[in-house]
């Protein structure tokens, strides 16, 4: 994903702190436009990279992953709403955003800087949004208790859990227009007014931090549940998000782990206790280490090629040894003839 923003760095380079029409008036109008433009391709782009991804997974994981999102068929339904979200409300926002200049793209280096931009800020915007929407919003979606246009707000909601148990990579972009902009843009915009009160100027975020924040969706919807959905390699290690947002996208308990990031994780036994649930509802058998670094890059390729899926959950109790072998009942020779024996075999 960070090839992918270094992809885009040529395209947007050019969005930078001094290319707005609030800077210089409506003399470089037909230059903020063009570089507007050049930014929204980040919308499809993320999508495109996130769908070949999501294909490799498939391939890569092949029968280790769910029965049941090996089976299922993007139908043209999925591929339009994806195509409408896309081209119809994420690049016109980020377009918008681009003209009054909230957006600036400075070039990505190995520093605290670029990570703080990029990584930090994008963290800011997903916390204030798990604050704010995922904690009330969606979760009094889910338990029945939202205090205004309870049931139109749910029916919306509900496309976008069409997908359950089979939830995958489209899910990101199955959402109904208000449900999409109520979940993807109530953080950054506080994050914005709150970042204006604080330098009291003109607030601006890297635009790659709020391609994180796309990505983010698209990972926590993949059927790969060893996908990274923070970028910093300890939260990445305890938070397994997308083994908690599959779970809550499931059939079972549809009202829990409505949180993106899963804060409970932090806890060791409800970590497991979500792991040996997603193995035991899809049937698989995915391991998480408890310790990092504990096995050494060759043990980790040994244990990933020996992996295999447990298609009936009943049968979890296999999942690391050989089924036991069935006898076959013996024939006692001396209590019947040769015929008899020859006929049973």
């Amino acid at each position: 994903m960070f090839w992918a923003l270094y992809c885009l760095d040529e395209l947007v380079r050019g969005l930078d702190h001094h290319n707005s029409i609030r800077d210089d008036g409506f003399d470089n109008i037909n230059k903020q436009v063009v570089q507007a433009l050049k930014a929204c391709a980040i919308a499809p782009w993320s999508a495109l990279v996130g769908f070949v991804r999501e294909v490799i997974m498939y391939r890569a994981l092949g029968d280790r992953i769910a029965k049941v999102k090996r089976e299922k068929v993007w139908t043209q339904k999925d591929w339009m709403w994806c195509f409408f979200d896309i081209f119809g409300l994420a690049m016109p926002g980020i377009f918008m955003q681009c003209m009054i200049g909230m957006f600036h793209w400075d070039e990505i280096l190995l520093n605290f800087k670029s990570y703080y931009e990029v990584v930090i800020e994008y963290w800011f915007m997903t916390w204030l949004g798990e604050i704010i929407v995922q904690n009330f919003y969606h979760k009094k979606l889910h338990e029945g208790t939202m205090p205004l246009c309870n049931d139109w707000i749910r029916d919306i909601h509900s496309w976008h859990h069409l997908s359950k148990d089979s939830n995958d990579w489209i899910s990101t972009w199955t959402f109904h227009p208000v449900d999409f902009l109520i979940e993807n843009s109530t953080g950054p915009i506080v994050f914005l007014g709150l970042k204006s009160l604080i330098t009291m100027g003109w607030p601006r975020v890297h635009l790659g931090s709020y391609l994180l924040m796309s990505v983010n969706q698209m990972l926590v919807h993949s059927c790969n549940p060893y996908s990274i959905t923070i970028f910093f390699p300890p939260f990445d290690f305890i938070m397994l998000a997308t083994i908690s947002h599959n779970l809550h996208h499931s059939t079972i308990y549809p009202t829990k782990w409505h949180w993106v990031w899963p804060w409970h994780h932090f806890n060791y036994r409800l970590r497991q206790a979500d792991i040996n649930l997603y193995n035991e509802h899809f049937g698989t058998n995915f391991q998480f280490e408890q310790i990092p670094c504990h096995k050494t890059v060759s043990e980790r390729i040994s244990d990933f090629g020996t992996l295999h899926i447990v298609e009936d959950p009943k049968r979890s109790q296999y999942a690391h040894n050989d089924e036991p072998e069935i006898s076959k009942p013996k024939i006692e020779l001396g209590t019947t003839n040769e015929e008899e024996v020859e006929n049973e075999i």
